[in-house]
């Protein structure tokens, strides 16, 4: 029996094997992990440039037309040319499926609009104090007004209805009180006669 110390723990242990360098089966499982990590960590920069150097297949970017070596099946020279690549492929797929864009771009809007004509109660504030009837309620005859006007401005500024829309809806639900809810009549009469706040 010879005494020895295990190369994983550090302990002692007595063994009649020559070349046995670990206490048990566990410390050497630990042991091989350990080496293979070493290994791995010290020649990583060597095996990255031999994957570079030798087996890197030469490849023309599709993006900027330049001739790089590709390994691991890469297409793109750099991550600039696959964002540009990602960009373009999005912008075809809009133009071959506009229809369908359009019509889910509608259906997100009109749910937006919905859920604001809500939160400002529903109908139509009426600040005119004018007889609307059935109208008074009916969600297809609403519009979002500004109380201080510029509402032209905030749509033309932000360009997209569905950002435009969402904005309203953030700036409502934190409570802001620069938007009611009018009816068409009401908001065209506002429109002629100034700013008025329900």
């Amino acid at each position: 029996m010879t005494t020895k110390l295990c190369s994983f723990c550090k302990q002692i242990f007595e063994s009649n094997i020559k070349y046995r360098n670990y206490c048990s089966e566990l410390c050497q499982q630990k042991g091989n992990i350990a080496r293979k990590k070493q290994y791995n960590d010290k020649h990583k920069i060597e095996r990255h440039k031999y994957y570079h150097d030798k087996i890197g297949k030469l490849r023309i970017c599709p993006i900027c037309k330049s001739e790089f070596k590709s390994f691991h099946r890469k297409i793109f020279c750099s991550e600039e040319c696959k964002n540009k690549h990602i960009i373009i492929k999005h912008e075809d797929y809009r133009k071959t499926h506009r229809e369908m864009y359009r019509t889910s771009g509608k259906i997100s809007v009109e749910k937006i609009k919905n859920e604001i004509f809500n939160l400002l109660g529903g109908k139509c504030v009426n600040p005119f104090n004018i007889d609307h009837g059935a109208f008074l309620t009916e969600s297809r005859s609403f519009q979002i007004d500004h109380v201080n006007g510029g509402g032209n401005k905030e749509r033309r500024k932000i360009g997209n209805s569905y950002k435009y829309y969402r904005k309203i809806l953030e700036a409502i639900k934190s409570g802001s009180k620069d938007y009611q809810c009018l009816c068409a009549n009401c908001n065209w009469i506002k429109r002629i006669m100034g700013t008025i706040k329900a």
